[in-house]
């Protein structure tokens, strides 16, 4: 029997030699496996997802310019920290340093480019203060002083038509506040001398109020005062006056604001179960303008909102020096809330979290439509705050001005009372 010759059989060991210690190697590369120098160990890869609205931006990762824009699915990214940042032309950019981790995936998915403006549209030359977006998202209202002459400006953001609502005195000074129907189809207003005003947006004129307190009940304008309750119907224009019975100072849906038997303080009660009683913390308690089936009770600056329907005890407590902005989305309702220059993020039943600290007052806040940013108003600049806390949340300022005094967010664009080169009015700054 003819053996093979010796060097043929030494190259054929090289081979399974050389294989036994390749394949493996090859095989944990396959599968996303990295020698990590600096942990001096053998890691799995991550992987990176990046969408941005719009799409098509550039993607740059510690230096290194992707082939492809966004959307992407990066894999077999080694673990580490890494710079990312998105440009995409006529838009500011977007940059965070993220970690990738083993067999995790990373999502940069919640990108919203802002486009770059250089000046803001001028929509109205009048003295603007207090403005409010409908909860329809369609109009936008605000109270105007053109030349003494106060009123009420709505616009429709459909067509651009803006209607004018004036008042029949100029009694109306101060601006306090102003809340839309949850219809959409009036707007209740008052200053800080609780002048109080309504107006109808197929109506001609603001139709003063009596003395009281209010708030909006559904699409329905609720005053309460020492002779009762009134409830003015919007759109028919009548008005039902109720007398409260002996120890209830307000009611809204099934419950009613009493004078607890065991203390000073006031109490909720559950008309549908009278013995249930909810002690209010020490003040003077009242019903407000609360979102769609939820109850609201306020107190000097401090309101509690919960479900209503529901235990009032699973509420959020909200501070706030402006008017609640709330989004709904996935069946979980937020609450944000200005306190002089802070911005608190609110759930019901759970504690409050701080997003925003700075060292000037913040004027107003208000929620993007996808829930993922916010934008605020300093004194002099208007800014998008995007949630994601991952490297701090990101800052880009919009637009800046003389003097802002509210912003109002209606589709694609922001409005902005306020004063730009020695001119009051409000403005737009396109944000989409």
């Amino acid at each position: 029997m003819q053996h093979p010759p010796f060097h043929r059989r030494v190259l054929l060991w090289v081979f399974v030699i050389m294989f036994l210690a390749v394949a493996p190697s090859a095989i944990f590369y396959t599968a996303g496996y990295r020698w990590n120098p600096k942990k001096g160990a053998i890691e799995r890869n991550g992987t990176v997802i990046i969408d941005t609205i719009p799409e098509g931006a550039k993607i740059t990762m510690n230096g290194t310019v992707l082939a492809k824009a966004s959307p992407v699915t990066q894999q077999d990214v080694a673990p580490g920290t890494y710079r990312i940042a998105l440009t995409l032309s006529g838009y500011h950019p977007w940059e965070k340093v993220l970690d990738v981790r083993p067999e995790r995936v990373t999502f940069v998915n919640d990108v919203e480019f802002w486009p770059i403006t250089t000046d803001p549209s001028a929509i109205d030359e009048t003295s603007a203060r207090a403005i409010e977006t409908s909860p329809n998202g369609r109009y936008v209202a605000y109270v105007r002083n053109r030349n003494g002459e106060m009123g009420v400006s709505i616009i429709d953001s459909t067509n651009g038509k803006r209607s004018e609502y004036g008042f029949s005195t100029s009694t109306f000074s101060g601006i306090g506040q102003l809340e839309w129907s949850s219809d959409s189809s009036a707007v209740f207003v008052h200053d800080d001398h609780d002048v109080s005003w309504i107006v109808n947006r197929t109506g001609t004129r603001a139709i003063s109020l009596p003395d009281g307190t209010y708030r909006w009940s559904g699409k329905d304008l609720v005053g309460v005062s020492a002779v009762g309750k009134t409830t003015y119907n919007t759109t028919s224009g009548a008005a039902s006056r109720t007398t409260l019975a002996k120890g209830v100072l307000d009611t809204e849906g099934v419950y009613d604001i009493v004078e607890s038997v065991s203390s000073t303080a006031l109490a909720l009660r559950d008309r549908s179960d009278p013995n249930r009683l909810f002690e209010l913390p020490p003040g003077d308690w009242s019903f407000s303008t609360a979102p769609d089936g939820m109850i609201a009770v306020y107190q000097s600056g401090r309101e509690v909102i919960f479900n209503g329907g529901t235990d009032p005890t699973s509420a959020a407590v909200v501070a706030s020096n402006s008017q609640i902005e709330t989004l709904k989305m996935n069946g979980e309702t937020s609450l944000l809330t200005v306190q002089a220059n802070e911005i608190w993020l609110s759930t019901l039943g759970s504690e409050p979290e701080l997003l925003l600290r700075k060292s000037v007052p913040i004027r107003s806040a208000v929620w993007h439509r996808l829930g993922k940013n916010l934008f605020y108003a300093s004194p002099t600049e208007v800014v998008a705050l995007n949630l994601d806390s991952r490297d701090g949340r990101m800052e880009t300022t919009l637009a800046q001005f003389d003097e802002i005094f509210g912003i109002a967010v209606v589709k694609k664009n922001l409005y902005v009372s306020a004063k730009k080169q020695g001119t009051e009015g409000v403005w737009s700054v396109r944000i989409e």
